[in-house]
């Protein structure tokens, strides 16, 4: 292979990770605002009485839903979390817990995924409550094209309808954002606006390094220059600014656009940033606290079984990822000595080391057969 052919090699390798980073980030910057809206429970009160069937919002008790935390501990030690979970009153007296789930790709595999956090979502609701939830999942999709894949489990079988009655099956409530007109989005001013904030906010990214981006995004920024709730305009700000990648290009636009609400918007603006920060900063902790726990975990059962581990190990424990921890684990069922548990990775040679002092000590306990 020539040196030009591998060069051209790794430029094209460079450029496809860097695309592949660029969509996932934008994948996460939808998801954030999505979450964002999904956590005020009167934009969510109202988001399901537009979007439930007819016969079901009408049994919608006027108590305000009631967030429940949607984080799933996976077999594998792993972390899974539904975008929303609300548990929504009926006038009937029974509850649903409603199961939100966000797209902004096409995605095959969502069915999957919501009978998943459905079944993980039962678990949770029975440990906590001691009683069975009415899991109802709702799909909330904002991509570029209509959404193709079915609402009905039982499609993905592609059965003849005989075998249907037999089979796992379940429905869900699909909001394409796409396929809906802005006439004929929620009448709530508030929510439609986000809503069309989220079904247009695609605009930001595709113009983002277009001279006229003000002009044509003015619509939107007008709308979220109008909205009352200041902290719903920050939302919407922080998402156009995560479109654009630069939070600059949104400020130019707003100067232009809306001279006089200005500051009021900015400010809006920055107590978002600090909410997301906030946040984020949570989200860390959780998982650190999480991953900490199960290193310390590890060293008791090494050391009920080995004896006192040497320093260097002991640290490399408490600081190794999530990943690290899970194999350590599992090597630990069958594993005869600190070597065969440890090895491999950085240290290695160092571990196989402490196998001497470990298992010298575990073999003095044992009793000498006869």
């Amino acid at each position: 292979m020539s040196r030009k052919v591998a060069e051209a090699g790794e430029v094209k390798q460079a450029g496809e990770s860097k695309a592949s980073w660029e969509r996932e980030r934008i994948k996460k910057v939808h998801d954030r605002f999505v979450r964002r809206i999904l956590s005020f429970p009167i934009l969510v009160w109202r988001l399901l009485k537009w979007s439930l069937p007819p016969e079901l919002a009408a049994l919608m008790s006027d108590r305000l839903p009631a967030l429940v935390d949607g984080t799933f501990i996976t077999g594998e030690g792993g972390e899974k979390q539904a975008d929303r979970l609300w548990r929504l009153w009926l006038t009937t007296g029974e509850t649903l817990v409603v199961l939100f789930e966000h797209k902004s790709r096409p995605d095959e595999g969502a069915s999957w995924q919501l009978f998943g956090y459905m079944v993980e979502a039962q678990k949770s609701f029975k440990e906590v409550h001691g009683q069975l939830a009415a899991v109802y999942p709702l799909l909330v999709y904002n991509g570029d094209r209509k959404w193709r894949f079915p609402t009905d489990f039982v499609d993905l079988y592609r059965l003849p309808k005989a075998a249907h009655s037999g089979v796992l099956s379940f429905r869900h409530v699909l909001v394409d954002l796409s396929a809906t007109a802005e006439e004929d989005l929620p009448a709530d001013p508030e929510l439609r606006t986000l809503l069309t904030v989220l079904k247009h906010g695609r605009l930001v990214l595709k113009y983002r390094r277009s001279p006229d981006l003000a002009e044509r995004i003015k619509p939107l920024l007008v709308k979220v220059a109008d909205l009352s709730t200041r902290v719903y305009q920050g939302a919407a700000l922080v998402y156009l600014s995560g479109q654009a990648g630069d939070d600059e290009v949104i400020r130019t636009a707003i100067s232009r656009l809306a001279p006089g609400h200005k500051e009021e918007i900015m400010s809006s603006w920055a107590q978002e940033h600090e909410h997301k920060g906030r946040q984020e900063g949570l989200k860390e902790g959780r998982q650190e606290g999480r991953q900490e726990g199960q290193a310390l975990t590890l060293v008791r059962m090494v050391e009920k079984r080995f004896g006192a581990l040497p320093s260097k190990l002991r640290n490399r424990i408490v600081s190794a990822d999530t990943a690290t921890l899970n194999v350590w684990v599992d090597r630990f069922v069958e594993g005869e000595d600190l070597g065969s548990i440890f090895a491999g990775g950085r240290g290695s040679a160092k571990v196989i080391a402490f196998k001497s002092t470990a298992s010298v000590r575990r073999s003095e306990r044992r009793p000498a057969r006869s």
